[in-house]
């Protein structure tokens, strides 16, 4: 009997994840027929056009050609490329027949979905070890995964559609896992490559460095222990390899496209920031090849009919409206830095949770989606 116990959770979650793969295997076979008729209007298509960025730079890779050359578009780590190469390897290195391009094309999707199905394992590790004498079973946790990862839609149609965060996701929840276990070399290792592979995990870095404090020292100005060196030599090796090696390969092309263009990028049509609107209106108004910016704008609305001439003439002139929105730029950045200050204080001892947390307030106050 107590074999049929300690067995039950283990057959529960098997089921879950059994159920959970069906349902995107049911999806990618959508995805191939959507594609296929662009039904209804005969445009719209259900796989992500990021996703032909990243076969295009696996196929350029293979071939031996600049992926940054071939792909202008595509801004990412040749880590990304290099996990779609083995489909295409297949398909040109056996000289197989035309037929066989569609499971050399499929190849990046069936890496994203097993991805995703990592990360649900790697939440369920980090709940039973954040919670070890939990009242609630093992059978609950698997619930709580399921309900909100595995059989959420979202995150279903996001692996399927051939996104990449799913690879991202195994990266730093295996750090997360990884720092909660006490492996702290291992988490940082995989903390320099989250960050390599896209640059905002750093945002982490102030709760980690909480949590690998002495929690004996009451004072916030705590200084490095031997823990923190670990880490963070762990860190810098991983990300200075990586990154070494993509400049080695491809130059100045490669910090440009996968790291310095992230800085200067703006997204307002995919952007859910409070300040997304005049982030909008300052990008049309100075997109517009205009000799007079004003002539936009009703003179007779508040607060325009209030205000003397000479002010209205110094704002509208486009180098006036620039510096406005360089300062502005700037400006918008300081409560996501000043949250995630806090949060990283205030919850350093929960880390799931204030990972959680420090990643919601970076969404919610990005000028940029990630």
């Amino acid at each position: 009997m107590s074999v049929k116990k300690s067995n039950s959770p283990c057959a529960f979650l098997k089921y879950l994840l059994a159920s959970a793969l069906a349902l995107r295997i049911g999806l990618f076979a959508f995805s191939i027929w959507q594609d296929a008729t662009r039904w209804p209007d005969g445009q719209l298509r259900f796989t992500d056009v990021d996703y032909d960025v990243f076969t295009d730079a696996a196929k350029s890779m293979v071939a031996g050609r600049d992926i940054y050359e071939d792909r202008p578009t595509y801004r990412y780590s040749p880590l990304i490329a290099i996990i779609l190469c083995p489909g295409h390897y297949v398909f040109s290195r056996f000289d197989l027949p035309v037929s066989f391009y569609p499971f050399a094309y499929a190849f990046g999707k069936v890496i994203f979905i097993a991805c995703d199905i990592i990360c649900s394992l790697l939440q369920r590790n980090i709940i039973a070890v954040e919670h070890p004498n939990h009242p609630k079973s093992s059978q609950t946790i698997s619930w709580l995964v399921g309900i909100f990862w595995l059989f959420n839609p979202i995150t279903a149609a996001v692996s399927v559609r051939g996104n990449a965060e799913s690879v991202l996701g195994v990266f730093v929840l295996s750090c997360l896992y990884s720092l909660l276990c006490n492996r702290i070399i291992l988490a940082g290792l995989l903390f320099g490559t989250c960050i390599h592979l896209k640059l905002y995990p750093v945002i982490y870095a102030p709760a980690v460095y909480l949590y690998l404090c002495d929690p004996t020292k009451a004072s916030i100005f705590r200084l490095p222990t031997l823990r923190h060196w670990c880490f963070g030599f762990a860190t810098l090796a991983s990300l200075l390899s990586l990154t070494g090696a993509g400049y080695w390969a491809y130059g100045w092309t490669f910090l440009h496209h996968a790291y310095f263009y992230h800085f200067t990028r703006v997204d307002f049509w995919h952007n859910f920031a409070p300040h997304f609107y005049p982030i909008y209106l300052f990008e049309g108004v100075l997109a517009i090849n205009s000799t007079n910016p004003r002539d936009l704008y009703d003179p007779n609305l508040f607060p325009y009919n209030y205000m003397p001439e000479w002010i209205l003439d110094a704002f509208f002139q486009n180098a006036t409206l620039e510096r406005m929105y360089m300062v502005f730029k700037i400006l918008i950045m300081i409560p996501s830095v000043v949250l995630i200050i806090v949060l990283s204080f205030r919850y350093w001892r929960k880390q799931s949770f204030a990972w959680f947390a420090i990643t919601f307030t970076f969404v919610a106050f990005n000028k940029v989606s990630i």
